[in-house]
């Protein structure tokens, strides 16, 4: 390979982080094992709540109007929601009933 071409594994796989949230994320990793642990929760909680906030939408939105939302991404979003609440349902703070 010459000096000007770059290879495919130089690119990110995920895109880059503001400078901020970098830095958070290092912070982050001089914590203990359970504070980690306590954020992990906090980050898997946001996430579960954006998806049921996109699923929500997009629900009212199809009431309220003739778009429809692909099949193929309420799917998704349902299945995301149906693995978390099945398997770590305590990253959003929830206690199921047994």
């Amino acid at each position: 390979m010459r000096g000007s071409e770059v290879s495919d594994h130089s690119k990110p796989i995920l895109p880059v982080l503001s400078n901020s949230l970098q830095l958070k994320f290092e912070a982050v990793m001089q914590m203990s094992d359970e504070d980690q642990r306590t954020i992990q929760s906090l980050i898997d909680g946001m996430i579960l709540k954006h998806a049921a906030n996109q699923l929500t939408a997009a629900k009212l939105r199809m009431a309220t109007a003739d778009i429809s939302i692909p099949q193929k991404q309420l799917d998704k979003v349902s299945k995301f929601l149906s693995f978390v609440l099945r398997h770590k349902p305590e990253a959003i703070n929830l206690e199921l009933d047994t």
